[in-house]
């Protein structure tokens, strides 16, 4: 898998895994770019939102250059990143991801 298709799994895993860890915790999803019109560019970046007392964001900083690194910010502050080609799978990315989001919530 190349570093494209691995973002874009990663993301489907953001996408399903953490949202639904998320809304589990009484976090509603307020935004997410695959929902808007994909002919303006801007659109293309990675970005999810998801609200409660807190407001969670998830994002990549750009669509074609350094797609590997997944952001998080909470209330506007950044928080930390993930790089996924530092870990040997996706799932390995994804869980420390995960174990990372609960620490915020």
């Amino acid at each position: 898998m190349d570093d494209l298709q691995k973002s874009i799994a990663f993301r489907n895993l953001i996408r399903e895994e953490i949202g639904k860890f998320l809304i589990s915790k009484s976090f509603t999803k307020t935004y997410d770019n695959e929902n808007e019109n994909q002919e303006n560019s801007h659109n293309w970046v990675f970005r999810l939102a998801y609200k409660e007392i807190k407001l969670i964001e998830i994002y990549n900083r750009d669509w074609r250059d350094y797609i590997e690194y997944f952001h998080v910010a909470v209330d506007g502050k950044e928080m930390f990143d993930v790089n996924i080609k530092d870990y040997e799978t996706l799932g390995l990315a994804l869980e420390n991801f995960k174990f990372k989001i609960k620490e915020l919530i």
